[in-house]
């Protein structure tokens, strides 16, 4: 125990000692809470890589789960949509095109998802290039409005005339502007 009350762990060695009167024990008690610390944090890190082989794994697994149908929904609604089982009507039309805008919207996040998930295990990295500013507005604009207008919203981005170059990641850029527009419609 320390002068100020609090258990500590140590370690203590005990060694004989001959002398003339006979064989006495010397004991060194040694203050070991660093090493101890350190084997906390190092068990802290095995758990942590541990827990990260596990997300890998899901999120590996959920992209493809999640994917594989949705890959299915755009082509089979593209082709309907391309008239090439027959002609729809404007209803029909109108409908498969929901389906598509949708279908598209959901992937892209759940490309997103997967992207940012990346970046903050360190597995994926920004990347800086020259980006059209109105490319990745339009984007925004083409991705949100249905859905806008779908909860009866005005939907409306002012888009500079002269280009502006920005020096960014344009797919981090796009998912930030993406998210932070979706969640205004959503509330």
């Amino acid at each position: 125990m320390h002068k100020d009350g609090h258990e500590f762990p140590v370690e203590i060695s005990l060694s004989p000692l001959e002398t003339g009167e006979g064989v006495l024990v010397t004991s060194a008690i040694r203050d070991i809470s660093e090493r101890k610390e350190l084997e906390r944090v190092l068990q802290k890190n095995i758990q942590l890589e541990v827990a990260s082989q596990a997300m890998e794994r899901f999120l590996n697994t959920m992209s493809h789960e999640l994917r594989t149908p949705l890959n299915a929904i755009l082509g089979f609604s593209g082709t309907l949509l391309m008239g090439l089982p027959g002609p729809l009507n404007e209803e029909q039309t109108k409908q498969l095109q929901a389906v598509q805008r949708s279908g598209k919207h959901l992937l892209a996040v759940v490309n997103d998802l997967l992207h940012l998930a990346k970046i903050e295990s360190g597995d994926a990295a920004l990347t800086l290039e020259p980006v059209v500013c109105q490319e990745v507005l339009e984007d925004v604009r083409t991705t949100l409005r249905p859905l806008a207008e779908e909860k009866g919203l005005g939907f409306r981005i002012k888009v500079p005339g002269d280009t502006v170059l920005l020096n960014t990641d344009g797919r981090a850029l796009r998912q930030i502007l993406i998210n932070l527009t979706d969640n205004a419609i959503k509330f």
